[in-house]
């Protein structure tokens, strides 16, 4: 072996020792989603009680019920 690819070995192990030591030890943290966008449910009804929506090609009504609360129907 030449002295040059003597040298082109150490320095490749050298790169894998530098790559080794630059990897995290011990488990990693699971990536968190992003949060689910926020929207207003006035900014989606305006002043009605009931809207159509569309998912997916089907579509869905949206009511607000004499109590105020959301049903979601197919």
């Amino acid at each position: 072996m030449t002295r040059e690819e003597a040298g082109i070995k150490l320095e490749a192990e050298h790169e894998d020792d530098v790559l080794a030591a630059r990897q995290p030890h011990g488990p990693q943290p699971v990536p968190q989603p992003d949060p689910p966008a926020e929207r207003d449910l006035r900014d989606i009804m305006g002043d009605a009680r009931e809207v159509l929506l569309v998912h997916n090609g089907e579509r869905y009504r949206l009511r607000i019920t004499s109590r105020g609360k959301l049903i979601l129907t197919k």
